[in-house]
């Protein structure tokens, strides 16, 4: 056998070691289980909510309401950023606020209050058209730095929203009247551009009667 044909064979038998090699490694075998638990799950923004709703609203940090009203009148923009939750540069704020009050009427979109303090404010719960970011800005319940996309974290507030159409306001609603003295817990969105505005309108995540 010639120097030549030894270099062709020698030649062929590398490049199909190297072949071999790489179609080899190129072969992963995983058992079924194991395939099983990789599995990526896929965010379900219906869990996240009904746990809040049954879990965490109770023990959810929020303030007077006539303490935030008060707050407002003195400073309002010191108040409102040192103590509002906001998302990016929006001029909007939210807050968690609670009292009692008394029911002064059953409106089409809302039911009118006052708070069963000294100051006697009027405020607005909100019963229909509820739509928007109040509730999960307000309560913290999700940052959108944890989600790899924004629909994921804009569904968070769908959510939230359906749960309370759904849950929270339907009973009381039935049974409301003017005159019933409650105890409400809910959001509150600022808007700094209209400070003015008012009444709050607040979308509600309890609503008992006293």
């Amino acid at each position: 056998m010639d120097l030549i044909k030894m270099e062709k064979i020698i030649k062929y038998i590398i490049i199909t070691t190297i072949i071999g090699l790489i179609g080899y490694n190129a072969i992963y075998f995983q058992s079924l289980k194991e395939r099983k638990n990789t599995v990526i799950s896929v965010f379900d923004p219906n869990v996240l909510a009904k746990d809040f709703i049954q879990n965490k609203i109770i023990e959810l940090p929020s303030m007077k309401a006539g303490e935030f009203l008060m707050s407002l009148k003195k400073d309002s923009l010191k108040f409102i950023t040192e103590n509002g939750k906001k998302l990016g540069i929006s001029t909007d704020y939210y807050f968690i606020v609670e009292s009692n009050a008394v029911i002064q009427a059953i409106q089409e979109e809302n039911i009118l209050i006052t708070l069963d303090d000294k100051s006697a404010v009027e405020m607005l719960i909100a019963t229909d058209f509820i739509f928007g970011n109040t509730v999960r800005e307000a309560s913290g319940i999700a940052n959108i730095g944890d989600f790899q996309n924004t629909m994921d974290f804009n569904n968070i507030s769908i959510a939230l929203n359906d749960k309370i159409r759904s849950e929270i306001i339907p009973p009381f609603v039935e049974k409301a009247e003017k005159g019933n003295k409650i105890y409400f817990k809910g959001a509150i969105k600022v808007d700094t551009k209209k400070l003015g505005t008012t009444p709050f309108r607040i979308v509600p995540l309890i609503l008992t009667f006293l």
